[in-house]
C-alpha cells in the first residue's frame, strides 16, 4: 500500500509551481479584481454592486433601501468575497467628491472630504443615480453577454452596455500586480462632444480630439497648472498633472488679508492638509500665517489663511503651493482591461474602444428588437388569418374533442405555425369584436414598418452611428454641466523666486571674501558729517572691501580680480544683521584662495534675448585697461564660472559695468585725475580677450581706483571720496571729453589732510551715499545735502574716522520719496480716515488720478518709468503711455507693484481724455486691471495698495457722476453703460440705485426690478426714490397697483410729509386733491410756525418739482436767510442753476461763495460744509481734500 501511493507521488519543481501559481494569481488580480474594462469604465466590484441594485429594482425613482441589504444580495449572488470591499465600493460611487457624476445616491453618511469613514452599512441606505440608469439601459435587450457567476447557479454580466463613457467622465484607480491604473475624471459635455467628433472623423488627430477634450475636470475643482503634463497623457496614456487649489485674496474690515480656499486638490484630506500646514506653521517652515480656520458649510468648501500684518499674501500662497497639499500632481496611466489584455491607452484609443462598444450594444439591441419584432409579426399574422376565417375557426375550435386536436386542425387546415395556433387559442373572446380587429390591423402595420426601420438600421452602419451621437447628445442635454476645474495654460514650475520677497538688499562683502545680505531698512538714513552706525563686524586684519545694493530676486554677476565670472542670485546669499560678519564667499562660489571679488553687477534677467542682446559688460583693470564684451556674451550661468576678462600679469580686475552701449566712461585715477570719453570709443570684443588702454597712470604708484558709466552727463554729477572721508560733488561737464588712453584732467586736490582718491561715483539729488570704512562702521547720507563744487576742489568731510582708519568702499542707493500728501495719508489716524464724511469726500471729488499726479514717488528704479512720469507730468499723456508699457515688457512687473500703479494712473488720465472714444472702453479696462494687480501684488500696508485703493474709489465715483449726469439728459443708454462700469470697479448700494432708476427710465423693467431688489437686500435705509421706483414699476411695467399702493402706503410710514410720495399716489388715483392740500398745508405752516427754513425749503423743493424755477429760487432764498448756517438751502441754490442751464455754473459760483464762507466760518470743522463749497464751485477740488485733512483733528 506504501509502495503504492509512493508510485502516485509525482515529483514537481518548486520554481515552476511557484512560477505558475504567482501567475494565475497576478492575472485573477489583473482580471477580476484591480482593473477597468475599457468599454464600461467598471472593476468587477463596481459592476456588481450595480446589477446587484438594479435586480433589486433600486432605480432613482424608486424608495431608498438598507446598504446591508445591498451588500448582502451582492455577496450572495456575485461577489465572494468580504463585504468591506463591496461596501466601500457602493459608498465611493456615492461621493460627489470622489466622482465626477455618481452612480449611486446614498442617504445617510457616507464620509467627508476631511476624510472620515462613512457609517455602518447598517444606518445607511441607498439607491441608483440617473447616470447609473444609463450604464444599465438595455442590459435585458441581449446586449452583452453574461457568464455564470461564482458558483454557476445564476448569471452575471460581464460588461455593461453603458450610454455613458463613464471611463473618461469618473476615471479610476487601482493596483493589480506589476501594474497599476490612475485615469482621471472628465467633464461630460467635453467628453461627449469628442466622442461625436471622433465619430463624425474617425482621422482625427489627437489635437483635434483635445478641442473638444480640452483637460481633466476633477470633482473638487481647482486649477490644473500647466499643460504639458495633460498633453503627454492624451498622446501616450502616461504623464503628469499638476492641481492647484483655487485660492483668492480678501481684506477684511480691518484691513488684514486672507487667502481663501474654495477649492482643493483631488483626493486631497482637506483636514489633514490644514493639520499639516499648521504643523509647518508651528515649526517656522511657513511664514505669515497669524491663523487658519475651516468655515467649509453646506454651501460649499471656505479654508481661510489669515496673514500677518507684515505679510505678502503672494508670497504666503505659493509657500502654501510649495509645501502643502494646495498643490499635487495627478499621475496619469491609463491602463485598461481591452479584450481581457491589460493595454496603455491614450485619450484617442479610450474614445476609439467606447465607440466600438457602444456600436456593438446598438447592433446587438436591433438584432434583438428585430427578432421580438418578426415574432410579434408572425404571431399577428395567425391572428388575421384567423379573423378572416372567424366562423371556421370557431366551429373547428368547437368540434374538436380537446385544444391538442383543435392545434392540429388549425395547422392543417390553415397552414399556420405551433406558435400563431397557441396564441389564437390563448386569445380572449373580446378580441373579436370589430374594433378589436381593426387594432389588431394597426398594430401589424406598424410593427411592419419598424421592421423594416430595424432592418435598414442593420444593413447601414452610418445609421448606426447618427444613432449614437443622438443618444449622446440627449445624454448631453440631460446630465452636462460647466467645468469646475480651471486650466492654466503654459504655467512654468514656481521656484524659489516666488516664495521669497524681493526686497532691496545691502550686499556686503569683506576684503577676505566674507559676504552677507542685509534687508536696507535695517539702515537709517543721517545728515552729513555723522558718525554713522556699525554696520559689519569683521574679524582682526579683515575689513569690509564692498558694498552693494541689489533687489532679492535681481542676479549678480560677481567678478574677481583674476578676471574670473560667477552667477549668483541675490537670495541664495545668507542672511546677516549689520554686525554679523557673513559666510565665506567659497562656499557660495567655486573662487580660488588667492583671488578676490572685485565687482558685482546686478542683472535683472539673463533670459530676456531682447535685454542681453542690448547691453554691455564694461571692465576696467587698475593698471587702466579697458574693455567692452555684449551681455549675451554672459547669459550662460556655470557652477564654476568663466574667464570674463584676461587680465595681464600683475594687473587686477578692478571694477565693472552694465551699459546701454551709447553712454560716457570716466576713469578716476589714485593720484587724483580722471579721463572722461564717449563709450564708443571701446569697440565690443570677444569675451576671453584683454581689452584696450583706457587711461595712462601718472606713475608705478598709481592705479585706478573706479569706473562711471553715465548716459545722462547734463543731468548727473560725479561725487568723489578720499581715504581720509573726504568728498566732494561736481559736475560731469566740468570734465572735458577726450580720446581713451590720456592721462585726464583733476578731480580732486589731493593733500595730506585728504589722503589718495578711493571712489568715484555718478550721483544726483535724489541719491543716497552708503561710506564703509575699514573697522566696518557704516553711514549713510542724502547727496542732495552735498553742494556742487569745482572740479579742482578739496571737498568737504563726509565721515569722521578714528586715527588710523580709512574708507574701504562707497555705495549709492536712490531712494522712495513722499510728498505731503503721501505723508498725510499714511500719518493721519485710521479713525479720521475711515470718517465717513472724508470717504465720501474722496469717492464723490472723482479725481484720482489727479491726486495721484502729486503724490506719485519721484524716485523710479526704472528709466523708463523715470520717462514715463516725466512725460505725465508734462502733460504728454500719449508718450507716458508709451513708456510705461515699453517698461512692463523690461521690468519684472509680478514684483514692482510701482509701475503697475504708473500704468493704472497714466491710464485713467487717458480714459478720462478719451472718455468719449471708441477706445475708452480698453482704456477703462487697462486701468482697472493695473490698479487690481497692485491689489494683488502688495500688503494692505504698502503705500502703493492705499494709493490704488484711492484712485478706484474715484474712478467710480468719476463713472457715478458721468451716469448721473447721463440720467439729467435722459440719455438712459449712456447712463447704464456709466453704472455697468461702475459695478465692474465696485458693486454697491449707490451703484445699484443709480441702474435701477436708469434702468426703469429705459423701460428695461426687469434689469430695474433686479438692481432694485440687490439694493433691498444692502441692507441700507430706503430713501424715498427706491419706493418711488419700486411702486412705479409695479404699477405701470408689471401691472400690479395693488402692490404698487402697498409699497406707497409702507414709504409714507417712513416719509409722512414727502410731495414725491404724494404725487405718485396721485397718478396711482389714490387721492386726487393730496397737491392742493399740501401746498395750503405748508402754506399754513410757513404763517403759524417761527422758523419756517424748512416750510420755505419743502414749497421750494414742490415749485422745482413741477418746473416753477422762479418761485423755488425764491422759497430758497428766504430758507438760506432764515437758517444761515444750514448748507440745503445754498446747495438747492446751486443745483437748481446748474440743473437749468450749464452756463450758469458762474452764476452759481458767484451767489454761493459769500454764504459758503459764512457758513464755514461757523462751522470750521464740518468737514462735508468744505466739501460742497468746493465741490459745488466745481473749480478747486483737490483743495477740498487738503481742506478736509486740516480740519479733521477733531
Amino acid at each position: 500500500m506504501a509502495t503504492g501511493a509512493q508510485e502516485n507521488i509525482i515529483p514537481i519543481n518548486i520554481e515552476e509551481e511557484m512560477r505558475g501559481a504567482y501567475i494565475d494569481y497576478s492575472m485573477s488580480v489583473i482580471i477580476a479584481r484591480a482593473l477597468p474594462d475599457v468599454r464600461d469604465g467598471l472593476k468587477p466590484v463596481h459592476r456588481r454592486v450595480l446589477y446587484g441594485m438594479h435586480e433589486l429594482g433600486l432605480s432613482a425613482n424608486k424608495s431608498f433601501k438598507k446598504a446591508a441589504r445591498i451588500v448582502g444580495e451582492v455577496l450572495g449572488k456575485y461577489h465572494p468575497h468580504g463585504d468591506a470591499s463591496v461596501y466601500d465600493a457602493m459608498v465611493r460611487m456615492a461621493q460627489v467628491w470622489s466622482l465626477r457624476y455618481p452612480l449611486v445616491e446614498g442617504q445617510g453618511n457616507f464620509g467627508s472630504v476631511d476624510g472620515d469613514a462613512p457609517a455602518a452599512m447598517r444606518y445607511t441606505e441607498a439607491r441608483l443615480a440617473r447616470p447609473a440608469e444609463e450604464i444599465l439601459a438595455d442590459i435585458s435587450k441581449d446586449t452583452i453577454d453574461f457568464r455564470p457567476n461564482f458558483d454557476d447557479s445564476l448569471m452575471e454580466p460581464t460588461v455593461l452596455p453603458t450610454k455613458l463613457p463613464n471611463l473618461l467622465i469618473n476615471g479610476t484607480s487601482g493596483i493589480a500586480v506589476g501594474m497599476a491604473t490612475h485615469m482621471p475624471p472628465h467633464n461630460l459635455r467635453e467628453v461627449i462632444d469628442g466622442v461625436i467628433a471622433y465619430i463624425d472623423d474617425n482621422e482625427i488627430t489627437l489635437e483635434g480630439l483635445m478641442q473638444h477634450i480640452t483637460a481633466p475636470d476633477f470633482p473638487t475643482g481647482g486649477m490644473i497648472y500647466g499643460y504639458q503634463g495633460v498633453k503627454e497623457a492624451y498622446a501616450t496614456g502616461r504623464g503628469k498633472v499638476v492641481i492647484r487649489a483655487q485660492a483668492v485674496t480678501e481684506t477684511t474690515a480691518s484691513s488684514k488679508e486672507q487667502i481663501i480656499v474654495t477649492a482643493i486638490p483631488y483626493m486631497v484630506n482637506k483636514a489633514a492638509m490644514i493639520e499639516k500646514t499648521a504643523q509647518l506653521v508651528n515649526d517656522k517652515k511657513i511664514e505669515g500665517i497669524a491663523d487658519i480656520r475651516d468655515e467649509s458649510d453646506k454651501d460649499g468648501m471656505r479654508v481661510v489663511y489669515e496673514l500677518k500684518k507684515d505679510a505678502l499674501s503672494n508670497v504666503v500662497l505659493n509657500n502654501l503651493y510649495k509645501q502643502t497639499a494646495l498643490q499635487t500632481s495627478f499621475g496619469v496611466n491609463n491602463v485598461a482591461l481591452v479584450a481581457g489584455r491589460p493595454q496603455l491607452l491614450s485619450l484617442k484609443d479610450l474614445v476609439q474602444h467606447f465607440v466600438a462598444h457602444r456600436h456593438e450594444v446598438i447592433t446587438r439591441k436591433t438584432q434583438y428588437e428585430l427578432r421580438q419584432a418578426e415574432k410579434k409579426q408572425h404571431i399577428l399574422q395567425g391572428y388575421l388569418i384567423a379573423l378572416d376565417n372567424l366562423d371556421n375557426v370557431i366551429a373547428l375550435i368547437r368540434s374538436s374533442a380537446d385544444p391538442a386536436k383543435a392545434r392540429e386542425g388549425l395547422m392543417q387546415y390553415y397552414h399556420l405555425s405551433e406558435a400563431q395556433t397557441k396564441a389564437i387559442l390563448d386569445m380572449r373572446l373580446q378580441r373579436l369584436t370589430g374594433l378589436e380587429r381593426e387594432k389588431i390591423v394597426q398594430e401589424y402595420e406598424t410593427i411592419k414598418q419598424r421592421i423594416d426601420q430595424l432592418r435598414a438600421l442593420l444593413a447601414d452602419k452610418d445609421l448606426r452611428m447618427q444613432l449614437i451621437k443622438e443618444e449622446l447628445t440627449a445624454i448631453k442635454e440631460r446630465y452636462g454641466d460647466e467645468r469646475r476645474t480651471e486650466i492654466k495654460h503654459n504655467a512654468d514650475e514656481f521656484t524659489v523666486e516666488d516664495m521669497i520677497p524681493n526686497e532691496e538688499m545691502v550686499i556686503t562683502i569683506s576684503n577676505e571674501g566674507y559676504i552677507k545680505r542685509t534687508p536696507l531698512v535695517d539702515y537709517k538714513t543721517q545728515g552729513r558729517g555723522g558718525v554713522g552706525s556699525r554696520g559689519a563686524t569683521t574679524k582682526q586684519d579683515d575689513f569690509t572691501a564692498h558694498v552693494f545694493i541689489a533687489s532679492a530676486h535681481n542676479y549678480l554677476l560677481i567678478f574677481t580680480a583674476s578676471g574670473q565670472l560667477y552667477w549668483q542670485k541675490v537670495y541664495t546669499i545668507p542672511e546677516g544683521s549689520k554686525t554679523a560678519r557673513g559666510r565665506a564667499i567659497q562656499n557660495l562660489i567655486n573662487i580660488a584662495a588667492d583671488d578676490q571679488v572685485k565687482s558685482i553687477l546686478k542683472v535683472r534677467s539673463l533670459e530676456d534675448t531682447t535685454y542681453v542682446n542690448n547691453h554691455y559688460i564694461v571692465m576696467c583693470t587698475e593698471r587702466g585697461m579697458i574693455k567692452k564684451t555684449a551681455l549675451a556674451a554672459y547669459a550662460k550661468p556655470r557652477t564654476n564660472g568663466i574667464y570674463a576678462m584676461r587680465v595681464h600679469e600683475g594687473d587686477r580686475l578692478l571694477e565693472v559695468k552694465l551699459t546701454a552701449g551709447n553712454g560716457h566712461l570716466i576713469m578716476a585715477l589714485r593720484s587724483g585725475r580722471a579721463i572722461r570719453f564717449h563709450e564708443q570709443e571701446v569697440r565690443p570684443i570677444g569675451r576671453v580677450a584683454a581689452g584696450v588702454r583706457g587711461v595712462t597712470l601718472a606713475d608705478e604708484t598709481d592705479r585706478v581706483i573706479g569706473l562711471v558709466s553715465t548716459s545722462h552727463p547734463t543731468q548727473d554729477n560725479l561725487l568723489v571720496v578720499s581715504e581720509t572721508g573726504f568728498g566732494k560733488r561736481s559736475s560731469v561737464e566740468d570734465y572735458r571729453i577726450t580720446k581713451r588712453g590720456g592721462k585726464g584732467v583733476k578731480t580732486l586736490q589731493v593733500t595730506e589732510k585728504t589722503g589718495m582718491l578711493v571712489s568715484i561715483k555718478a550721483v544726483t539729488d535724489k541719491d543716497e551715499l552708503m561710506i564703509i570704512n575699514q573697522s566696518g562702521i557704516t553711514i549713510r547720507i542724502a547727496v542732495a545735502t552735498l553742494r556742487v563744487m569745482g572740479r579742482a576742489t578739496q571737498g568737504v568731510r563726509l565721515i569722521r574716522l578714528e586715527k588710523g582708519d580709512i574708507i574701504s568702499s562707497v555705495a549709492k542707493k536712490k531712494p522712495v520719496t513722499f510728498d505731503i500728501v503721501s505723508y498725510l495719508l499714511l500719518t493721519l489716524p485710521y479713525a479720521v480716515l475711515s470718517s465717513i464724511r472724508i470717504i465720501r469726500t474722496v469717492l464723490e471729488v472723482g479725481c484720482g488720478w489727479l491726486a495721484a499726479s502729486f503724490w506719485m514717488p519721484l524716485q523710479a528704479n526704472n528709466l523708463l518709468v523715470r520717462q514715463a512720469l516725466m512725460a505725465f507730468e508734462q502733460q504728454k499723456f500719449p508718450e507716458a503711455r508709451v513708456y510705461i508699457d515699453d517698461a512692463l515688457e523690461t521690468t519684472n512687473t509680478q514684483i514692482q507693484e510701482n509701475v503697475w500703479y504708473y500704468r493704472g494712473v497714466i491710464y485713467e488720465k487717458l480714459l478720462r481724455d478719451q472718455i468719449a472714444t471708441e477706445e475708452a472702453d480698453q482704456l477703462f479696462k487697462e486701468s482697472l486691471h493695473a490698479y487690481r494687480k497692485v491689489l494683488a501684488l502688495t500688503s494692505s500696508k504698502s503705500q502703493y495698495h492705499s494709493f490704488a485703493k484711492l484712485n478706484l474709489n474715484g474712478l467710480w465715483a468719476y463713472y457715478l457722476d458721468r451716469g448721473r449726469r447721463y440720467c439729467k439728459q435722459e440719455a438712459f443708454d449712456n447712463a447704464i453703460k456709466q453704472f455697468e462700469c461702475c459695478k465692474t470697479i465696485t458693486p454697491n448700494h449707490y451703484t445699484y440705485l443709480y441702474m435701477a432708476i436708469a434702468a426703469h427710465q429705459k423701460e428695461e423693467y426687469d434689469l430695474a426690478l433686479l438692481n432694485y431688489t440687490h439694493y433691498l437686500s444692502s441692507g441700507v435705509t430706503v430713501p424715498v426714490a427706491v419706493y418711488r421706483g419700486w411702486a412705479h414699476l409695479n404699477a405701470y411695467s408689471f401691472k400690479d397697483p395693488e402692490k404698487a399702493s402697498k409699497i406707497l402706503k409702507e414709504a409714507l410710514l417712513q416719509y409722512p410729509f414727502d410731495n414725491n410720495l404724494l404725487y405718485e399716489q396721485l397718478q396711482h388715483g389714490i387721492s386726487s386733491d393730496q397737491i392742493e392740500a399740501q401746498e395750503k398745508r405748508i402754506q399754513e405752516q410757513i404763517a403759524t410756525i417761527s422758523n419756517t427754513a424748512a416750510a420755505h425749503y419743502q414749497l421750494g423743493y414742490e415749485y422745482e418739482q413741477q418746473g416753477q424755477w422762479e418761485q423755488a429760487l425764491d422759497q430758497y432764498k428766504k430758507a438760506a436767510e432764515l437758517a444761515p448756517v444750514q448748507v440745503e438751502p445754498v446747495r438747492q441754490q446751486g443745483i437748481l442753476h446748474y440743473n437749468r442751464a450749464a452756463h450758469s455754473i458762474q452764476e452759481m459760483i458767484k451767489m454761493s461763495e459769500e454764504q459758503f464762507q459764512q457758513v464755514g466760518a461757523q462751522q470750521k470743522n464740518n468737514v462735508s460744509t468744505i466739501f460742497f463749497r468746493h465741490y459745488l464751485i466745481l473749480n478747486r477740488p483737490v483743495n477740498a481734500v487738503l481742506e478736509i485733512f486740516s480740519c479733521s483733528n477733531t
